[in-house]
């Protein structure tokens, strides 16, 4: 739970480009299938018509099992104050 915690903390603020010690293993096969057209459009509509890869790499998806969520963070739209990534939460 407490790994959950801090990988989504860890990702609200950055887009590492390698995972944290402390985080469980990445979903890679999950993440990949999730980034097509259709949920691109869905739920990133500031992203269409861009290449897949341009959107992976301006974006994380993260399945969080403890917490039994997964998000979406977008690192192009951030809080003014914070600067913390704008979150979706995937249905």
């Amino acid at each position: 739970y407490f790994r959950d915690l801090l990988t989504y903390d860890f990702y609200l603020r950055e887009k590492a480009k390698s995972r944290p010690d402390f985080s469980n293993l990445y979903d890679y096969e999950d993440a990949n299938a999730f980034y097509n057209a259709s949920n691109i459009a869905e739920y990133l509509p500031a992203y269409v018509g861009m290449d897949i890869k341009s959107v992976m790499r301006q974006t994380h998806y993260e399945n969080f099992k403890a917490l039994n969520k997964t998000i979406l963070f977008d690192y192009q739209i951030r809080d003014a104050i914070t600067h913390d990534a704008t979150i979706m939460v995937i249905v």
